[in-house]
């Protein structure tokens, strides 16, 4: 995550990095100083795309966005 976001270059295309590990909750992402938050904060943001690091979770995380009525674009790295 951290090389992907300073490959990026804009980091202020993203708002938060999301992760389902509790112990990471309301740290920050190193180099980019996102905030890492938990999936239920995702309808507060209202993503319109969401990026999946790992392919292997595509089905998982599309699940959880439904769930929490969300349907943003899903890109997968």
């Amino acid at each position: 995550g951290v090389a992907f976001l300073t490959a990026l270059g804009n980091p202020e295309a993203v708002s938060a990095v999301v992760d389902i590990n509790p112990h990471r909750h309301g740290f920050h992402m190193a180099g980019s100083g996102l905030p890492i938050v938990a999936p239920e904060a995702l309808p507060e943001l209202a993503p319109e795309a969401v990026i999946i690091m790992n392919p292997v979770y595509r089905e998982e995380i599309s699940a959880t966005l439904k769930v929490l009525g969300l349907e943003p674009e899903i890109w997968t790295v």
